[in-house]
């Protein structure tokens, strides 16, 4: 939901409790105070923040004990099939929870709202302080693979590199990542706007390889089977 009022709404409360086998994800507020908006402060419903490319509270994102979890909602970009716009908001994080809840009951059907919820927390990246907190609630929200029929998968971020050659802190948007297998196939990916990659395999991984522009960032010649997640 793409709404929020600092007053309560009885029409949009009674309806939120009267389907309680729905869930319900709103949009935390952009007024950067510590007080999230209703209907997302209700328990009922799963309130979403947002942040920025390098992990961090966006700077008009509300917080609170209420927020449960946190998504880009920053600099993202939208088309009305013409143009293209970059916008911001709290609003544009709700989709991003949306569509890996929507992933996680996809996989698991029988999922009741709590147990989506739990799951949601087991799988979300944590940030500021351990465990939740007022800044993030349980962290990054994301979408996390549980196995693959004789394969396996492996995912992480990308972080950017000093000119000192240090890794930073500041995730790695559109890196080129190939992947180089045994029978000499490829396979070529980017990391997401936040960094985050993954990669589903069924067969002997032997070289893995990041660039931007062309200009090869990490190379390395390696051996990985699909035996289990890495």
């Amino acid at each position: 939901m793409s709404l929020g009022s600092n007053t309560e709404s009885s029409l949009i409360k009674d309806a939120i409790t009267k389907y309680p086998n729905i869930l319900f994800i709103a949009a935390a507020g952009n007024s950067n105070t510590p007080e999230v908006l209703s209907p997302a402060r209700y328990p009922e419903t799963l309130s979403v923040g947002s942040i920025n490319q390098d992990l961090q509270r966006s700077s008009f994102s509300s917080y609170g004990s209420d927020l449960d979890f946190v998504a880009p909602g920053e600099n993202i970009i939208v088309t009305d099939g013409q143009d293209q716009y970059i916008v911001q908001g709290t609003s544009f994080s709700v989709p991003h929870l949306g569509v890996i809840a929507s992933s996680y009951l996809s996989d698991n059907p029988g999922f009741s709202n709590t147990e989506l919820k739990d799951k949601l927390i087991e799988t979300s990246q944590d940030l500021g302080s351990p465990g939740k907190d007022y800044e993030f609630g349980w962290g990054l929200v994301r979408y996390q693979i549980e196995s693959v029929d004789n394969g396996a998968n492996i995912n992480g971020i990308i972080y950017s590199v000093n000119s000192s050659g240090r890794i930073g802190r500041t995730p790695f948007k559109g890196a080129k990542i190939k992947v180089i297998f045994e029978n000499n196939e490829s396979l070529k990916l980017e990391s997401d706007n936040i960094g985050r990659f993954n990669i589903i395999f069924h067969k002997n991984i032997t070289e893995i390889e990041v660039s931007n522009n062309g200009c090869i960032l990490y190379k390395e010649n390696l051996k990985i089977t699909p035996e289990k997640d890495q």
